[in-house]
């Protein structure tokens, strides 16, 4: 298959991205996946997942601007435009370090900003009641420890409409 871009050479890499619900994908060279980003000339010839990660994360920081001002993570001081040349973050604490920016890119790769995964014999569905729930019981013991009895009462109420739900 010859590369969608130039229609010269042939293609080495196929990149699809589902967008607004639609799959978009490209057939490109070594040479044209570069240009567009999707490769650094450091993984020129061969396909690198933190490359293509680092590719795909958009930088709130204009290049050579802004970077001293950077978020940096706090255990392993890693930056984000450290992150976005490497495409690996530091450590567990880099995702809530850089957790606006990672946001629309964990949206374009996984189509969600929420890890949802599969649960044997629970629909999913009700496997997003169940977790509404909890996160429910949880403002409420908040709303209890801090003597907001109204909006206690409103979440009791809630959690019980939910929970006959299942009935």
């Amino acid at each position: 298959m010859k590369c969608q871009e130039c229609g010269k050479n042939d293609a080495s890499m196929h990149y699809k991205e589902i967008r607004d619900g639609e799959v978009h994908e490209q057939h490109l060279c070594a040479e044209c996946a570069e240009k567009k980003g999707y490769v650094g000339p450091a993984a020129k010839g061969e396909f690198s997942i933190p490359n293509l990660l680092g590719s795909m994360a958009e930088s709130e920081f204009p290049p050579g601007e802004g970077e001293e001002a950077a978020p940096r993570c706090a255990c392993c001081g890693m930056t984000y435009p450290e992150f976005k040349a490497s495409g690996r973050l530091g450590c567990p604490e880099c995702y809530e370090a850089f957790r606006l920016p990672l946001i629309p890119l964990f949206r374009r790769i996984h189509g969600s900003d929420r890890h949802l995964g599969k649960t044997p014999g629970e629909s999913g569905e009700e496997r997003l009641r169940t977790h509404a729930i909890r996160m429910l019981k949880e403002r409420l013991e908040r709303c209890v420890r801090m003597e907001e009895f109204e909006e206690a009462a409103r979440i009791r109420d809630e959690i019980r409409r939910m929970e006959s739900e299942d009935d």
